[in-house]
């Protein structure tokens, strides 16, 4: 649809079970398709309609698109790593062994993060696209993928603090994180979040973990 709400479209049917829609360049949109039990990602023109698939996986989830449109980046759960595919050719490659959560994307759309899960250790990864200028970061309670900062200077990461978790400001050069969110109040975790555009405002869904009731039923049959 627009930004408006106007020309609105079903994509692809009602019969196909589909996951993770993201808009995708300037006339496209992505989205994971269930077809014969195996999850991959297609790519349909707003334009034409067309569709194309991109991933051929059994489990091909959390898709990120460059703003050209042009790559987009997954997790494939079947081989436990993270791929890039294009969207021109589609041909695939693996980014990195040990997925952890899918990538982000920098603003400038020249950079990556993610979290690359090893033995006994998880690694938070900011690289160039290419695979280049590598930078490890302390990944120590982090509980989901890396987010950037709209400034591109730093990662938002959601941390484990006493019984749910709070947001990060983590600078590149690895100085002290400082915390945005103090959710101490109630046992809560960050469930997502989102900048404004001009990151001057922040949305965040909370979610409480332990307010879940206990019913007895008597008399039943």
């Amino acid at each position: 649809m627009n930004p408006d709400g106007s020309s609105r479209v079903q994509i692809p049917d009602r019969e196909t079970s589909a996951f993770y829609a993201i808009s995708c360049g300037p006339d496209a949109a992505v989205f994971a398709l269930l077809r014969d039990n195996n999850l991959n990602l297609f790519r349909q023109s707003s334009g034409t309609a067309e569709m194309k698939q991109l991933t051929f996986e059994r489990d091909a989830e959390n898709p990120v698109c460059t703003k050209d449109g042009k790559s987009v980046y997954y997790i494939d759960y079947f081989e436990s790593s993270l791929k890039r595919v294009s969207t021109v050719t589609g041909v695939s490659e693996v980014v990195a062994q040990g997925w952890g959560n899918g990538a982000s994307l920098s603003p400038d759309d020249k950079r990556m993060a993610f979290l690359q899960y090893g033995e006994h250790k998880t690694t938070l990864v900011v690289q160039d696209l290419d695979g280049g200028n590598k930078i490890y970061l302390s990944s120590s309670k982090v509980v989901r993928r890396p987010d950037w900062a709209p400034d591109g200077r730093a990662l938002i990461l959601d941390k484990a603090t006493g019984a749910g978790s709070n947001l990060f400001y983590q600078p590149l050069d690895g100085s002290k994180p400082t915390q945005l969110t103090h959710f101490g109040t109630e046992p809560l975790q960050v469930v997502a979040y989102s900048f404004s555009p001009d990151g001057k405002q922040i949305a965040v869904t909370r979610a409480r973990v332990n307010d879940s009731d206990v019913v007895m039923f008597s008399n039943f049959r």
